[in-house]
């Protein structure tokens, strides 16, 4: 088993869900050998007998050589003869490579390589990269979803860039070679997706004889008493504090709620958030046992995402605690929360809209009550353990392999 990420620790989800299944599947007797660009293991990889193999490459945005991070994000020659390296040595009738992060060290070489080794290859669509420059079908500068063809006339001549126009291009130029060099998304049969939600978004822009597995990342949650939230009184948001995320919109609803707001997590908006809400208590980033203790004191968790996202992991975690949710509609966490039923949609962007279902929960404690018992009910009646998902994988391996 080849697994391939742009980093051996966690510093987001993709790599948390590269490394619990790496280390996962070395633990059930695979032979896995993690391919990644940049950074220290994470313990738990060398605990469970992973091999780890690294480029010792900074990152594209870390590197101060500009010229080359810009040639090597788009065609990583170390990475590629890496993965050559690897699946040349592998068993042709039991390998798997299995793709996640390469946007930021390994670029679609690796992709490539994997492909051209004759192996099969699955590629987990952490987001929306295999298709969109800028992985977002956002366009950053108007806080807008992205209604544009990718690779168009009309999207070339889109500033949609966090960054800058001509990060913008930059991104085109990677996304053209990954495209036309990269084998991405061509010559690939199986996708995963953690969402229907972000399947329904992708699959437009996959081949047509591609397989589209829905497995959902794992929520390794304990099972606790349900929380009583009635008895709560803030209402708390957890992530990155950027604009996509929309901290910003959920600090102005809450101030004109007049209900308590804290936010779990930092990032460029945190000033931002303050200033309109000066009252709102900024905790910045704690362990994972420090957010499920902040969850378990919540009326109701907050994901005001401006963006599509591929999955809402912190409406799950809170239903795990029997905690509610207020999600904006256009992303992936409305898959997970009932509306009316577990949680609530409000209009993605719309201060006031949100701030009226924060008025309603934080008056109607009854009401927040039952809607946090039904998705804790809700959340453990399905199965988000990691040996669900492992099973699942083992089994998207088995279908690429036809075994």
């Amino acid at each position: 088993m080849i697994i391939i990420n742009d980093f051996a620790a966690v510093v987001g989800g993709v790599e948390k869900i590269a490394i619990i299944e790496a280390a996962g599947l070395a633990e059930r007797g695979h032979r896995v050998t993690m391919v990644v660009g940049h950074g220290e293991p994470a313990s738990e990889l060398a605990e469970a007998g992973v091999s780890v193999r690294d480029t010792g490459q900074l990152t594209t945005l870390g590197d101060p050589n500009r010229l080359r991070a810009a040639a090597r994000g788009i065609w990583n020659r170390k990475s590629a003869a890496l993965v050559r390296e690897l699946a040349g040595r592998a068993d042709s009738e039991r390998a798997v490579v299995h793709v996640h992060g390469f946007t930021k060290v390994l670029s679609a070489s690796v992709i490539r390589a994997a492909v051209d080794s004759g192996l099969p290859v699955v590629a987990t669509l952490h987001d929306y990269f295999a298709t969109c420059p800028n992985g977002a079908f956002f366009i950053y500068p108007r806080g807008e979803i992205w209604h544009l063809t990718p690779l168009s006339a009309r999207c070339v001549a889109t500033n949609c860039d966090a960054r800058g126009y001509s990060h913008k291009l930059w991104r085109v130029a990677r996304s053209a070679v990954q495209q036309r060099f990269g084998a991405m998304p061509a010559r690939l049969s199986d996708f995963i997706t953690p969402s229907r939600f972000a399947a329904d978004i992708l699959k437009p822009f996959l081949p047509a004889h591609a397989r589209v597995h829905i497995l959902p990342n794992p929520v390794p949650e304990p099972k606790m008493t349900p929380v009583e939230v009635s008895r709560n009184g803030a209402f708390v948001f957890v992530g990155r504090l950027q604009r996509d995320k929309g901290p910003v919109t959920f600090a102005q609803a809450a101030r004109a709620a007049q209900v308590p707001a804290v936010f779990v997590g930092a990032g460029e908006e945190a000033g931002a958030v303050s200033r309109a809400y000066p009252d709102a208590e900024l905790m910045g980033w704690l362990n994972s046992a420090g957010v499920r203790s902040t969850i378990r004191t919540a009326r109701a968790v907050i994901s005001a995402s401006l963006l599509y996202e591929t999955q809402g992991l912190t409406p799950l975690e809170a239903a795990a605690h029997g905690v509610p949710a207020v999600v904006s509609d256009v992303s992936a966490a409305r898959e997970t929360v009932v509306d009316g039923v577990t949680g609530m949609w409000f209009r993605s962007g719309d201060v006031d809209d949100l701030a009226e279902k924060l008025t309603t929960l934080d008056r109607e404690p009854e009401l927040a009550s039952r809607l946090g018992g039904a998705a804790y009910q809700r959340f453990w009646s399905a199965q988000w353990d990691l040996p669900t998902h492992l099973d699942q994988l083992e089994g998207i391996y088995r279908a690429a392999l036809r075994l």
